[in-house]
């Protein structure tokens, strides 16, 4: 599941998105 919700990040390529997602998986 968790590889899905990455590949639809990627999908969008938005770095910033990926860095608030990290920043939530991180916390």
């Amino acid at each position: 599941e968790e590889q899905a919700a990455w590949g639809n990040f990627n999908g969008f390529g938005n770095k910033e998105i990926r860095r608030a997602f990290v920043r939530k998986v991180s916390y």
